[in-house]
């Protein structure tokens, strides 16, 4: 063997043991469904490079991942709107084709524009799906820091001690109300006007570019997430959101949510990401 070969193979020894390193593992549990009422599922939801749309699961797919970068997100068509799987499918590609690109809040809000451009793009060619557009929520995870992102009413939490921390800010009539101290937290998912959103990523051939909520944390062994449409989170006060995502078993967190939220209210699709940092 000679002198090149020997450094080639140390070369690529050290790199996988970087590259092992810096690997983290991380427990996902998803899915999506019609709810009780609707004939259709408009929301969209992405695991690395799974992208689930129009499904009606009744059993989570549970895994886990090891990569040194994960995307994570959901995105609820706008209900009575044209082809609004549509709209929550392409915007998830669009996230998924510029993952590399997704941590920093420029290169978040950039993606935002350019999935807005592309929905425009299709209205151009059919103008019967004017309007068509999409919430969005998730987060991108790397071992140095998370980028936590949404725009109109989904949502991301965080589990910390005996509460589920909401991690975005909604695009939403109800969020103002909330913010103006008129209503209480607790009255946005059942207030009358909960379903009014103030921004979303849509095909309506303006110039109105899509809101970001953005924030950034520093992920640890041990974080829970929470990613979800409003078809979850307004179908459950937050001690019952708590109490599904604390049950034993990951995917019996999962259909505990799924089956409380049908109990409940079951009008709206659900979707739902559960994530468990388990080494970092």
């Amino acid at each position: 063997m000679n002198k090149n070969t020997i450094e080639e193979n140390r070369t690529f020894r050290l790199y996988s043991l970087v590259n092992n390193l810096l690997k983290m593992k991380i427990q996902v549990s998803y899915l999506s469904h019609f709810g009780k009422v609707r004939k259709n599922n408009e929301d969209s939801l992405l695991v690395q490079d799974e992208l689930i749309s129009e499904a009606n699961m009744e059993e989570p797919i549970t895994k886990v991942l090891e990569s040194d970068k994960l995307l994570l997100a959901v995105a609820d068509g706008m209900g009575g709107h044209t082809k609004g799987e549509v709209a929550s499918r392409k915007v998830l590609e669009i996230l998924k084709d510029n993952s590399g690109k997704l941590d920093q809040k420029k290169q978040v809000q950039k993606t935002f524009n350019d999935a807005r451009m592309v929905l425009n793009d299709i209205v151009k060619e059919d103008k019967k799906s004017l309007g068509l557009g999409t919430t969005v929520s998730g987060m991108f995870i790397s071992p140095e820091k998370a980028t936590i992102f949404s725009c109109g009413d989904s949502r991301v939490y965080r589990l910390n001690g005996n509460h589920l921390e909401k991690l975005t800010i909604d695009h939403s009539l109800v969020q103002g109300l909330y913010e103006s101290g008129i209503i209480a937290e607790e009255e946005m998912r059942t207030h009358p006007q909960k379903n009014i959103i103030t921004s979303s990523i849509s095909g309506d051939m303006t110039n109105n570019k899509p809101l970001l909520s953005y924030r950034e944390i520093i992920p640890q062994k041990g974080n829970v997430f929470l990613i979800c449409t409003d078809g979850l989170w307004e179908s459950m006060t937050a001690l019952e959101l708590y109490d599904c995502v604390t049950k034993e078993g990951i995917s019996e967190k999962i259909s505990s949510l799924k089956n409380k939220s049908l109990r409940n209210y079951g009008r709206d699709n659900i979707s739902i990401i559960y994530v468990e940092i388990l080494e970092i």
